[in-house]
């Protein structure tokens, strides 16, 4: 399975989260990623990850919904959301992986 990166987002906290250039990753998430720890930090929480496909689906169905509105921090393309289940691994660049 691959697929390509379409945006990385971030906010100071809550959403919709606004569009980067690029962007660190490390043991909490993104940097400038304003998140609730207790809820959201720490290396088994660190990124959320979407589909663009699903997006455009659901907005297909006339609800309002746009790359970053969920709160994701990636939006990936190309990949089969269908595929995707526990216990998926995500390589992203050379250095992140999501497990």
């Amino acid at each position: 399975m691959s697929g390509m990166v379409h945006q990385v987002s971030v906010s100071a906290g809550g959403v919709p989260k606004l569009p980067i250039e690029s962007g660190y990753v490390g043991p909490l998430g993104l940097l400038d990623d304003g998140h609730a720890e207790s809820f959201h930090g720490g290396a088994d929480k660190a990124l959320c990850l979407y589909s663009l496909e699903v997006i455009e689906g659901i907005s297909g169905e006339s609800h309002s919904l746009a790359p970053s509105a969920a709160g994701e921090n990636v939006t990936v393309r190309g990949i089969d959301w269908n595929d995707v289940v526990p216990g998926t691994r995500w390589f992203i660049g050379d250095e992140v992986v999501h497990r």
